[in-house]
């Protein structure tokens, strides 16, 4: 069983490579069989021209986006924030891919590292715990991203469908949502990834205090030893897994550090600006009529975004919390029935995650947890509130 859930563990992850290798996101290569990253000039040259081609193309887009605009709204202040946020959005992809094209050596070494500590972590702890509750987060991103992707194809098909002379271009003007899109995915996939070592050691923890405090009363003191011994031999082991996977987090998350900052930024215009043209809209101050599908369809796809947005930072505050706790399973451990050493290990173990804790955070400036995801509402409803009182206020005065 455990066999198979590895390997369907493995395909999902899998699934994640190929998207991003066809969005230009991976600039390496990686053998499934031999389970081994590597550095390819192929690969490289096919980001480069991906990159080239967001370039150069997509400025016709947003100059097809902006007519879009002029012809949809009545007000300039609905023009000038959806062109604005056309420029963010190609600076966001722009830096994106070549932040991933730069740092490929880094990406390549940190992969295949991790590649070499799962071996070495399966054949230490083989039994599999809460498996499917990481199979289930896998899928959900996975879903995600497809749903994302599809609802933006609904929406545009819509949008563009009295439009002829734009309809060739629907495929490439999703290419940005599916991006940024897959980048957020990404991330969740790999800290999930991060998450499922974290929980076998602490689950394997858990059981090592449960054998010590069901140990029988009536051993003799060299058994006591023998299986204090052996618990703190297992705890050291554990502990290098531990250190290792805190090296692992934080190599991670300096190879993201840079592409969150651009992601989320463009994430929080992706939600308030769309919000804001659904109040134009229903606030009567459209040049067009919005249909009912159209309006539906806009709703589905911010559905999306924000189970984007909960995905990426519920799952990261749970990586910190499972990383807490293996400190609190610690303290619960039996010491008055070990001897010297094994308090030895669970000192050491505890002092050593007092040292290396670290939040993920986004180049200094904020940490990726619940507490981002409450003062992204907050600001973003302060911010709709601003542009709505622009708007009342004729600030984006009505054309001509």
């Amino acid at each position: 069983m455990a066999v198979k859930t590895k390997a369907n563990f493995y395909r999902l992850a899998s699934c994640f490579y190929y998207c991003n290798k066809f969005f230009g996101l991976a600039a390496f290569s990686y053998n499934p069989t031999k389970r081994k990253f590597s550095e390819s000039v192929g690969s490289v040259a096919y980001c480069l021209l991906f990159l080239v081609f967001t370039f150069f193309f997509y400025p016709y887009l947003m100059y097809q986006f902006l007519l879009f605009l002029e012809k949809s709204f009545s007000t300039n202040l609905g023009t000038s924030i959806g062109t604005f946020q056309s420029l963010l959005q190609w600076l966001t992809l722009i830096s994106i891919q070549c932040i991933n094209i730069y740092d490929r050596k880094d990406i390549v070494v940190y992969y295949n590292k991790k590649v070499l500590y799962d071996k070495k972590f399966s054949s230490t702890i083989p039994e599999i715990y809460r498996k499917k509750y990481f199979l289930s987060m896998l899928f959900l991103a996975l879903i995600v991203f497809v749903f994302k992707l599809l609802s933006g194809y609904i929406l545009m098909a819509f949008i563009v469908q009295k439009e002829q002379n734009i309809k060739p271009f629907l495929i490439i003007y999703l290419i940005p949502s599916a991006i940024t899109t897959l980048t957020g995915c990404s991330f969740t996939m790999e800290i999930t990834c991060l998450q499922f070592f974290v929980t076998q050691i602490n689950c394997s923890l858990k059981k090592l205090a449960v054998e010590l405090v069901n140990f029988p009363k009536t051993s003799s003191e060299a058994q006591k030893m023998i299986l204090s011994c052996g618990i703190s031999d297992k705890i050291d082991l554990f502990l290098i897994f531990h250190s290792d996977l805190t090296k692992f987090i934080a190599t991670f998350n300096r190879l993201q550090t840079r592409i969150l900052l651009f992601y989320f930024t463009n994430k929080f215009l992706e939600l308030i600006i769309p919000a804001f043209f659904k109040y134009l809209t229903i606030a009567g101050l459209t040049a067009t009529t919005s249909t009912a599908d159209i309006f539906a369809n806009s709703l589905f796809n911010d559905v999306f975004n924000i189970m984007e947005l909960i995905m990426m930072t519920v799952c990261t505050n749970s990586l910190m919390n499972e990383m807490s706790t293996t400190a609190k399973i610690l303290h619960e451990f039996p010491v008055h029935k070990t001897d010297d050493r094994l308090k030895e290990s669970i000192n050491r173990f505890s002092l050593q995650i007092l040292q290396e804790k670290r939040p993920i955070s986004v180049c200094g400036m904020f940490n990726v947890d619940n507490t981002l995801l409450y003062s992204m509402i907050s600001s973003m409803t302060s911010y709709l509130i601003l542009l709505v009182q622009f708007q009342l206020q004729g600030v984006g005065s009505s054309k001509g």
